[in-house]
């Protein structure tokens, strides 16, 4: 199956794959598979599309799983953070939501208000992590605490897109991680 899959997949960018009509557990290795090629290969499909079966109904509904696949890449990340410490990729994930948000249209000024702190969070996240992988003790401890301090507000900030919910779970876990590191009273990131 795997093989079938990913001869029929190209680099192309529009690609829509269907997996209504996949027997039994098909759906499941066809949404593995395409798992593995977005990542190991870079195809990106569009869309992969399930059509809801509805008896009475003269059309079925479908809906579209591709976010599903966003889901992989949260656990990619996730594992990178429990394995390493290095929160980088899940900063880059919400950086890449808070992005996609901000193209999808103009906004009210509330809303962009809202999606502040999201970028705060990334930022945090991404420069303690640098912090860490270039062996820099005070900036790691500027950095912890800075993140530290700001975990309360992060899961409220977080609701503005269920696509962020992933990390809404993880941020007790990113919290008791980096508090060792975090000081009571850090230097400032101008005295560094």
């Amino acid at each position: 199956i795997f093989q079938a899959l990913s001869r029929e997949a190209s680099s192309a960018s529009d690609q829509c794959w269907d997996v209504t009509h996949g027997f039994r557990s098909l759906p499941l290795l066809t949404m593995l598979t395409l798992t593995f090629l977005r990542s190991g290969l870079g195809i990106k499909p569009s869309r992969v599309l399930y059509s809801l079966y509805e008896k009475e109904a003269e059309s079925c509904p479908m809906i579209d799983l591709a976010p599903m696949l966003d889901l992989m890449d949260w656990a990619s990340a996730a594992n990178t953070f429990t394995r390493n410490g290095d929160s980088r990729p899940l900063a880059s994930l919400l950086s890449k939501i808070k992005n996609g948000f901000m193209r999808e249209g103009p906004k009210k000024k509330k809303q962009v208000v809202d999606i502040f702190p999201v970028s705060c969070l990334a930022s945090r996240l991404d420069n303690l992590s640098t912090s860490l992988a270039l062996i820099r003790p005070d900036r790691v401890e500027y950095d912890a605490h800075m993140l530290h301090e700001y975990l309360p507000a992060a899961g409220e900030a977080l609701e503005f897109s269920p696509r962020t919910r992933p990390l809404s779970l993880l941020l007790p876990g990113i919290g008791e991680a980096y508090q060792p590191l975090a000081s009571k009273k850090p230097t400032t990131a101008g005295q560094l």
